[in-house]
Parts: C-alpha cells; structure tokens; sequence
C-alpha cells in the first residue's frame, strides 16, 4: 500500500513515516533513522521528524544522536516537555550531570518560569551533590508552580538530606495536600520524626 502511495505521491512524509513505523515495529531501528532521514528532506515540519529520530536512537542506546535531535525539537518549541525530558534524560544516562546543568541554564534564560526546567535543574544538583544550588532550583519550581508535587517531594529529599528534618515534613505534608498521598511521602515523614526522637 505504502509502495503505491509512493508512486502517486512521492514528496509526501508522511509515507516515509509509516515506513520508518513498520520498521522499528519490526527491530530495524537503523532502517527506520533512514527513513525518517528521507522523510526530513521532503518535509514542511520538521518537529515529529526529530522527536521520533530520537527515539530511534534511543532504541539503539545512541545517546548523544538521540539528544541532539530532541534539542533540534525544543528549537523549534520551547514549550516541547515531552523533548525536554528526553534530553535530560539523555544528559543523565550519559552522566554528563555538567552539561544538562548547562543546557538547563540556557534554556531557563530564555523560559524564566519552566518549573519543569526547574525540577529537572534541581535534579542534575542533586546528582553531584550539591544540595544548596538543588534546594534552590526546587524553590524556583514551586515559585513557577505552587501545585507542582515533584518539586515538594524533591525539596523535602534534599532538606532531609541537610538534617533539617523539621522544614522536610513540611515539603512532604504539602504533597499530600497536593494529590493523593503516597506511602513513600508517609515513609519519608516517619523517617524524619525518626531522626528528630
């Protein structure tokens, strides 16, 4: 079908696509990237192209291919968190905790208010260990967003990690003001309450 699609319509992505579909369905993850790699010179809108060129590479463990194309999707939209999350994600599998540090300050300059560019900073911080410039980055996420419950629950982490269990079980009972409460927030209080006797 696709084969006589192509004969009517040769210049259309679309095909190239559902091509490059049918040969990651099928492990083929090379011949996908070159469909997709077809699909991007015959396209008007490169966006979905890059987003799933990523994910083949990240089907093939390719790391670095993989966030230079979802970096070419937040190009094109900033407000991509789909891609944003996959480029850190990708920063974090490489263990290049400096680099998303960088990247992540790049794009803050820009989206002053990103709590999830926010989160994820404080993340990256928390990785290398450096608690206070992760304590902040949270702040700024809930700054961004009052509701967001990651950044509570991360907060309360690095808080508790600081011994100052006091201002942690108030991080954690936020979160279970904010959505349903989990076991792991209860755990995570009853440590506290623990290390305070």
């Amino acid at each position: 079908l696709l084969d006589q699609l192509h004969e009517i319509d040769s210049n259309n992505e679309e095909i190239f696509i559902q091509r490059a579909n049918i040969l990651s369905k099928n492990d083929d993850h090379q011949g996908a990237v070159e469909m997709l790699y077809q699909a991007l010179q015959v396209a008007q809108d490169s966006l979905d192209i890059y987003s799933l060129l990523g994910m083949e590479y990240l089907f093939m463990d390719d790391f670095e291919r993989a966030k230079n194309n979802f970096t070419k999707c937040l190009q094109r939209d900033e407000s991509d968190y789909s891609s944003l999350y996959n480029v850190i994600y990708c920063y974090e599998f490489l263990e290049d905790f400096d680099g998303a540090i960088i990247f992540l300050n790049d794009y803050l300059e820009r989206n002053p208010y990103c709590q999830v560019a926010w989160h994820q900073l404080g993340k990256m911080f928390w990785n290398k260990d450096e608690l206070k410039e992760a304590l902040a980055a949270f702040d700024f996420a809930i700054i961004s967003d009052e509701n967001f419950l990651g950044a509570y629950f991360e907060k309360g982490r690095v808080l508790e990690r600081l011994g100052k269990y006091n201002e942690a079980i108030e991080s954690y009972v936020t979160t279970l003001s904010l959505d349903n409460p989990t076991s792991h927030a209860y755990l995570r209080i009853g440590k506290c309450h623990e290390r305070l006797g």
